[in-house]
Parts: C-alpha cells; sequence; structure tokens
C-alpha cells in the first residue's frame, strides 16, 4: 500500500480531470509525508481492496495503479484510502474511502 498525503494527489487527479485549470496551492508541497491521526480507519469496499496493480495499464500511468493510503483534513485527522484501476491513457477508475471520528465511514467511485 502507497502512504503519503494523498489530499494533494486526489486534487492533481481532479485537476486533471478538469477542461478548467486550478491553481495549485503552494503550500501543498510543504506537507509532510504521515500516517493518519484519525481513530477511526477508512476502509475500501472488499472486491476493491483486492486489487493489485494493473499489469495492462500504460506505461506512463502504470505508477499511479493500486491502493494509496494517507492523511487529510486538519491535523491529519481523516483516514483516506484510494483506490485507481482500470487505467487508460485518457481516464481511470478511482474509489474513494475516507472516515474520522467525526465523519462517516464512506466511500465513492
Amino acid at each position: 500500500m502507497k502512504q503519503g498525503f494523498i489530499g494533494a494527489f486526489l486534487l492533481g487527479v481532479c485537476m486533471a480531470a478538469s477542461a478548467q485549470q486550478t491553481a495549485w496551492p503552494s503550500y501543498i508541497g510543504d506537507l509532510p509525508r504521515a500516517v493518519s491521526e484519525s481513530t477511526v480507519a477508512a476502509e475500501l469496499p472488499a472486491e476493491v481492496a483486492a486489487l493489485a496493480q494493473d499489469a495492462t495499464a500504460p506505461a506512463e500511468v502504470a505508477q499511479w495503479s493500486g491502493i494509496w493510503h494517507g492523511w487529510a483534513c486538519r491535523v491529519a485527522g481523516c483516514d483516506i484510502k484510494i483506490a485507481i484501476r482500470d487505467l487508460s491513457a485518457t481516464g481511470a477508475t478511482v474509489t474513494y474511502a475516507g472516515a474520522s471520528c467525526r465523519v462517516a465511514i464512506g466511500y465513492s467511485r
């Protein structure tokens, strides 16, 4: 499982998917790579969590394939997991799960 601050990654994915460009916040590069401080773990659906690296993905996007785990929210208070699969040169299927002591566990694709 890949770890690090995935909020920045998610922002990048959203920006890439959008026809409209968004300014990258200047502080993103300074955020530390760390483990979530959430007391509640994010959980991906079982069929997504069992996913392996995508061997069929084009070389230029294959590095993004797999499950990413990290933190978001103030003081790393949210646990986040993102599964990226079905990669092609123009898209991917992304399943996102997030949880914290204040937010119910949930996911979306």
